[in-house]
């Protein structure tokens, strides 16, 4: 306002000229002669300058508020560009895109690579079988297909093949499935297996463990979820979940006696650690020492974490989730013998029976069926 009280008049475009030169003059040695760029643009440009000239002091507010957002946004850069390769998101951050559930309920983060952990074809195995056996030796697998006993009928005979066409394996049925199999001759479904040295008759030997439950989707994998809900088999089947295995700290175990010949190899649940396999990954334990269950998890027996985590790791009191393709197999862990008198005669658990890995180098399918590798009899 002026002295006498009025409004004070709007600055001149000589004024702006002066005071732009003298800032101009402060940023920066070589003077800008901005009457020089006026003159040199003609009138009306003298015009439109001067209305520019008035934003002035906003656009340098604007800049100079983008330039401290740019500066903060690079503070906040350098340190995810200076991470290792590799490292992801740090455990223990919840995912934003994802379900979050409890604050312990971490993910789900960027899964390893599971592209050839999946059902194979007959065709592949006998190929595997007969270029590979003694590479894969006691390697386990899953396979999709009819295996036909060689004696129709004999349900507790203990050779098969695949059917549809000759693959040049043979299949030797071990395990639970051999008091399963039931009446029929054959039976379409997948099969758990494991790739041996041997030879019958010159061809390679596989060994059928067992039946596998699969996904809903078909595939071979289940969900932990499934497998709380769902009919799960019978006692000796097998199950594949991808998925994350984590333990708790060790804690004291409570005292409990065993029933009169009650089997000795029973895995032990819950003590001393609580270990368990989820669907996301999941931290059990909290940053004060105490440790909680997963809302939708299966108990798993103690020390799994050890013996089936892919590079298990402690972090701080706890330990790191990891995560891979774990083959489950339905056990009856009651402690109750034959003669004993108990209120759970039956009680169906999971265990870990394997860590399925990927196979390499899996060569396609053949279109048609492979010949048979017997030799001819000797002396023709």
């Amino acid at each position: 306002m002026t002295d006498d009280g009025g409004p004070m008049p709007p600055p001149t475009d000589d004024a702006i000229r002066e005071m732009l030169e003298a800032r101009a003059s402060r940023l920066h040695p070589d003077s800008i002669d901005l009457a020089m760029i006026v003159a040199a643009a003609g009138p009306r440009s003298s015009t439109r300058l001067g209305r520019t000239l008035r934003l002035a002091p906003r656009l340098s507010l604007a800049a100079s508020t983008l330039a401290a957002v740019l500066v903060a946004s690079a503070l906040i850069a350098i340190p995810l560009f200076n991470r290792p390769t590799g490292s992801g998101t740090p455990t223990g951050l919840v995912d934003a895109s994802g379900d979050s559930g409890s604050p312990s309920d971490v993910g789900p983060s960027s899964p390893p690579s599971m592209d050839n952990v999946r059902l194979l074809t007959p065709p592949e195995v006998g190929e595997l079988a007969r270029t590979r056996s003694r590479e894969l030796s006691t390697k386990i697998a899953a396979v999709r297909g009819r295996l036909a006993l060689d004696a129709p009928g004999c349900t507790t005979c203990a050779s098969a093949t695949f059917a549809g066409g000759d693959f040049g394996v043979r299949v030797r049925i071990v395990g639970s499935i051999r008091t399963s199999w039931g009446t029929s001759s054959a039976r379409t479904s997948a099969w758990v297996i494991r790739f041996t040295p041997e030879v019958d008759n010159g061809l390679p030997i596989v060994e059928a463990l067992g039946e596998l439950r699969t996904g809903m989707s078909g595939g071979l994998t289940a969900t932990v979820d499934e497998l709380l809900y769902d009919e799960v088999g019978a006692v000796g089947s097998y199950a594949a979940v991808d998925g994350w295995l984590v333990r708790t700290p060790l804690h004291p175990c409570a005292s409990f006696v065993m029933p009169s010949g009650a089997p000795t190899d029973l895995p032990t649940y819950g003590c001393p650690d609580y270990d368990y396999l989820t669907d996301k990954e999941f931290q059990p334990t909290a940053p004060d020492g105490s440790s909680r269950g997963p809302a939708k998890g299966i108990l798993l027996p103690s020390e799994s974490y050890a013996k089936w985590a892919p590079d298990p790791a402690q972090l701080g009191s706890g330990f790191e989730p990891r995560r891979a393709t774990f083959l489950l197999q339905l056990v009856n862990t009651s402690p109750c013998g034959p003669t004993d008198r108990c209120y759970t005669p039956r009680l169906l658990r999971w265990k870990i029976a394997a860590r399925l890995e990927p196979i390499p180098k899996i060569a396609l399918a053949p279109s048609t069926p492979i010949p048979s590798v017997v030799p001819p009899p000797s002396g023709r």
